[in-house]
């Protein structure tokens, strides 16, 4: 169990991350270099990198990104 702390620790990574494991977060890293070596090479591999603002309701199929125009209702 956690308390909360102002400061954190491997100990905040949680199960997600094997406690913060070095082997697994190492290949994390590793993974996501080459992701991105690959998205520098293939650009169009990248996909649309802006933040979601909304995706329930009307926005379901289609979600609001930054900079479009909000849906008619």
């Amino acid at each position: 169990m956690h308390c909360a702390t102002a400061e954190h620790g491997r100990g905040d990574l949680g199960a997600g991350t094997y406690e913060g494991s070095p082997e697994y977060l190492g290949q994390l890293r590793r993974q996501w270099n080459a992701r991105s070596k690959l998205e520098e090479k293939h650009p169009e591999l990248r996909g649309d990198r802006r933040p979601v603002l909304a995706h329930e309701g009307r926005y379901r199929a289609r979600p609001l990104r930054a900079g479009d125009p909000p849906a008619d209702p």
